[in-house]
């Protein structure tokens, strides 16, 4: 499995997947619980995770309170991430890089292979339960294609002669 950061390619090796999505419930605080999953390219845009799809590196996650606080953040290393508070309702946020817009939600099988996130890279109402770890939340996006360059407008000048037409005849 790799790992892209915008910018750079980074590999990530099985080992690192391993402990990343490794948790028990004693690195949470007593009443805590933790959401996560990864952020991933949706290379083909059907909101899939396919097995060959690769990972988005460099970007943060965030957890928001109902207050717009947030509680909890990971710059992603290798797309995957772990957020983890106090038990309540918060809302998932990514950053999402330019060049790169969230692709289709929820078209996927089953929780663990599509993706959650709104068009603005954020998944409200999350829920987080005391000693729960929830590992479902996922973000896909898909490289937007470049914008069509506009055309450049010129400048210029319009004008002419104002008279007064004293005998009405246009001339």
């Amino acid at each position: 499995m790799r790992a892209i950061k915008v910018g750079a390619v980074a590999v990530v090796t099985i080992a690192a997947l391993v402990a990343t999505l490794q948790w028990s419930p004693a690195q949470a605080a007593a009443g805590s619980g933790c959401v996560g999953n990864r952020v991933w390219i949706d290379a083909n845009a059907d909101g899939i995770q396919d097995r060959d799809e690769e990972s988005l590196t460099g970007t943060e996650v965030r957890l928001v309170n109902s207050a717009g606080t947030v509680v909890d953040s990971q710059l992603l290393t290798n797309g995957f991430f772990q957020l983890c508070s106090t038990a309540g309702t918060y809302t998932i946020a990514a950053d999402i890089p330019a060049g790169f817009a969230v692709t289709a939600k929820e078209q996927g099988p089953s929780i663990h292979q599509d993706s959650n996130a709104d068009p603005n890279g954020t998944i409200p109402n999350v829920e987080l339960r005391a000693g729960a770890q929830r590992t479902q939340f996922d973000i896909g996006v898909t490289e937007r294609p470049p914008e069509p360059e506009q055309p450049v407008l010129g400048s210029g000048c319009v004008g002419n002669r104002v008279w007064i037409d004293a005998n009405a005849d246009g001339i």
